[in-house]
């Protein structure tokens, strides 16, 4: 695998595809059109950062272990080159029941898109659990969950958890909630969360 710009016969698939993707665009909703291409635009970029994080930080694991003074200032400018590949809005040391804003970009036919409200469930590596807040009623029959007293920036005080849009989500997604001074938590409902998740997951 090379990189496009060397490619002279990709770079031409490449465009022949972005003409064809333009030509699907024309018959759609012009502000969906332009929002798709801002998000093809915006991961591109997102992936790009997390490409070169991987590598810097392949190259960090080839170097643990080793004490010499030259190998210790490679490190250093390792962490260096790492940090400008992070997320400047990233919300660090995230626990469960903490409350994010989740960038879902332009979902698939039905499913969730854009930015949102999420509530941290658990974490496997670089990706978290997330359960989506929505401001409108999801019906779920006794398995309903309604979150309130959120003091979210809006005027957001009621929140309702989308089941069927639960996920992981790469920590890239996840930002501060601008406008607010601390975190905010649910960590007490996370049980209550859980159970009416797996009450859903099992039902016939």
């Amino acid at each position: 695998m090379g990189i496009l710009r060397g490619n002279e016969a990709k770079k031409q698939l490449v465009k022949d595809k972005t003409k064809a993707l333009f030509g699907e665009l024309l018959d759609c909703d012009e502000d969906y059109a332009i929002a798709l291409i801002d998000w093809y635009l915006e991961k591109t970029k997102i992936n790009k950062k997390h490409i070169a994080e991987t590598n810097l930080r392949n190259q960090l694991s080839a170097l643990r272990g080793l004490t010499d003074s030259e190998t210790s200032e490679k490190i250093k400018e390792i962490k260096k080159e790492i940090r400008k590949t992070l997320p400047t809005n990233y919300p660090n040391d995230l626990k469960k029941g903490d409350i994010v804003y989740v960038n879902f970009g332009q979902g698939f036919a039905g499913e969730i898109s854009e930015g949102h409200y999420g509530v941290i469930v658990s974490r496997k590596g670089s990706n978290f659990f997330i359960a989506p807040l929505t401001k409108s009623p999801q019906p779920d029959g006794t398995n309903t969950m309604t979150i309130t007293g959120l003091g979210l920036p809006g005027g957001v005080n009621t929140g309702y958890v989308n089941f069927g849009q639960v996920r992981f989500v790469h920590y890239r997604r996840l930002e501060n909630i601008i406008g607010l001074t601390e975190r905010k938590s649910i960590a007490e409902k996370i049980e209550e969360l859980l159970e009416k998740f797996n009450n859903i997951l099992n039902k016939e």
